[in-house]
């Protein structure tokens, strides 16, 4: 059995990703697939790291170009990062677009035979973050999830995640947030958790908040990595 991390670009429902993998994607598989979701302005390009981690604990990583990002970008995303008009709207339209494309992505790896189990976990930062809150909600084959940095109200939106705290049950969630963080403040995912809280009651174990008290949006370093550690952990737990 091979070390070696291999990397291979696809377009699955005609959405570019990246699978990053030991071996052969359906070999990686067998231990459970990770989506991965990017920030705000980023791509799936620039999470080798992340993906490489991944693969290397084992699983099949999958990073994808969300709506407008990446290898589908817009000409006016930097435009519209700094236009506070009409910025929610916009933000808010690609992280339910991006979202509702996970479902086919994750046909398409069955159908083209690039993974043989079901076991399905996801990922985000930033905006990747939203992203995994509102397609935990109704894409049931994603077992455990990890949103790092991400809120789950959105104010008056109707598709806003904590209005539907519990359809998140019974998925494994964990959600790490940095306590100085003022491009998206903790207290949503810690009210969140504290729904969850009841809701999780037989298996108190499948929810868990974690905040880092002394780290903005870009963490400390020392921060980022125990929230990758403990990401790590819990997908090896429960996927």
């Amino acid at each position: 059995m091979t070390n070696t991390i291999h990397q291979r670009k696809v377009s699955l429902a005609d959405v570019p990703c990246l699978l990053v993998f030991k071996d052969s994607p359906a070999q990686a598989s067998a231990n459970g697939t990770i989506l991965f979701c990017h920030g705000l302005g980023y791509h799936k390009d620039g999470h080798m790291k992340e993906l490489t981690s991944i693969a290397e604990h084992g699983f099949l990583a999958v990073g994808l170009d969300a709506i407008h990002h990446g290898e589908r970008l817009h000409p006016d995303l930097d435009i519209w990062m700094k236009t506070s008009e009409g910025f929610e709207e916009r933000f808010l339209g690609m992280v339910e677009g991006t979202a509702a494309e996970i479902p086919s992505i994750l046909d398409d790896l069955m159908q083209q035979s690039l993974i043989e189990d079901v076991r399905i976990g996801i990922m985000g930062v930033s905006m990747g973050a939203y992203i995994t809150y509102r397609t935990l909600l109704d894409e049931k084959r994603i077992v455990a999830a990890v949103p790092l940095l991400g809120n789950p109200e959105w104010g008056e939106h109707p598709s806003s995640p904590h209005l539907r705290h519990e359809d998140f049950y019974p998925a494994a969630i964990l959600s790490q947030t940095a306590g100085l963080d003022s491009s998206v403040p903790p207290a949503p995912a810690r009210r969140l958790h504290e729904k969850l809280k009841t809701l999780y009651t037989d298996m108190p174990e499948r929810q868990r908040y974690i905040e880092y008290r002394y780290s903005g949006h870009f963490m400390r370093e020392d921060d980022w990595n125990t929230a990758w550690k403990f990401s790590m952990e819990w997908m090896k737990r429960f996927i």
